[in-house]
C-alpha cells in the first residue's frame, strides 16, 4: 500500500478528534486523468483509484454530443453519493464542472443516463490523505510510517461506518475509532521508536486480533472484502514494527 508521508505534526487528542477547531487542512496531490472519452447513452464509464482516499472535490470538463440539447448525466462514488451533473447542449462546446464530493471512494462511476453521446476530458481529483465523512472533524496528515499506516485504518473504519450493521458497528467500530484515535494522538507527538508510541502500536494490533471474526466477515461480502484484505495488510505491517 503506497502511503504518503508529509512532515507535518499535529497535535491530537481524543477531544480534538471528535471536532474541528482550527486544525489547518491541505489537500494531497492531485490524480489526473487528462484523456478525452467518450460514453454513449446508457454507458458507464468507470474510474478506478489506487485505493480509498477521501475525496474533496473533482473537476473536469464535458461536452454533450451533437445536435443534443440540455440534459443531465449522474455520477456516484462506489455507488454511494450519486449526483446529477447537468449537460448544455452541444453548441456550448466543452464545459467545466465541479462536483463536491466529501466522502471515501475507490472508484469513481459516470452513468450517462441521457439520450446522447457525451464527452469527458481533463479529469482531476482532489483528494485528503484523511478526513471524515461529510467533511466533518479534521484533515489529518501523518507524520511518520505508523502514523501513515493507523490513519489508513481510521480512514477505513470511518468507510465501513456507512457499509456495516448497527450490531457491527456497535461491536467493533466505535471500539476501534477509540483505539486508533487514541494511537494516532501519540503516534504524531512522539518518536517512533519511542516506548509510547510502541505501546499504542501494541494496542492497536491487539485490537485488531480481536476483531478477526469481522476482519473475516468483511472478505466474504462483495462491498467490503477489498477494504478488509487492506486492513489484514496494515495489521501485519504494524506486527513487524513491534517484533
Amino acid at each position: 500500500m503506497k502511503t504518503l508521508l508529509m512532515a507535518l505534526t499535529i497535535i491530537l487528542s481524543l477531544s480534538s478528534y471528535a471536532q474541528d477547531e482550527g486544525l489547518q487542512s491541505e489537500a494531497l496531490p492531485a490524480i489526473n486523468f487528462p484523456d478525452e472519452v467518450s460514453i454513449k447513452a446508457g454507458d458507464t464509464k468507470i474510474i478506478p483509484l489506487a485505493r480509498f482516499f477521501f475525496l474533496d472535490r473533482i473537476t473536469l470538463e464535458v461536452k454533450n454530443g451533437l445536435f443534443c440539447g440540455k440534459d443531465a448525466v449522474r455520477i456516484s462514488f462506489d455507488g454511494f453519493n450519486s449526483q446529477n451533473l447537468v449537460l448544455e447542449d452541444s453548441f456550448s462546446g466543452w464545459r467545466n464542472k465541479i462536483v463536491v464530493v466529501g466522502s471515501n471512494a475507490r472508484n469513481i462511476e459516470i452513468y450517462n443516463n441521457s439520450n446522447c453521446k457525451m464527452k469527458i476530458r481533463n479529469i482531476t481529483i482532489l483528494p485528503r490523505r484523511f478526513g471524515t465523512r461529510q467533511g466533518h472533524g479534521p484533515v489529518y496528515f501523518p507524520s511518520t510510517e505508523a502514523a501513515a499506516q493507523v490513519s489508513f485504518l481510521l480512514e477505513s473504519i470511518l468507510f465501513l461506518d456507512q457499509l456495516v450493521g448497527d450490531s457491527d458497528r456497535v461491536q467493533y467500530l466505535s471500539p476501534a475509532k477509540k483505539v486508533i484515535g487514541k494511537a494516532m494522538a501519540v503516534l504524531n507527538t512522539s518518536p517512533e521508536t519511542s516506548q509510547a508510541a510502541l505501546k499504542s502500536i501494541q494496542e492497536v494490533v491487539a485490537f485488531l486480533k480481536s476483531a478477526e471474526p469481522f476482519l473475516d466477515k468483511l472478505s466474504t461480502i462483495e462491498t467490503t472484502f477489498e477494504i478488509g484484505n487492506e486492513i489484514q495488510s496494515v495489521k501485519v505491517s504494524l506486527e513487524r514494527m513491534i517484533r
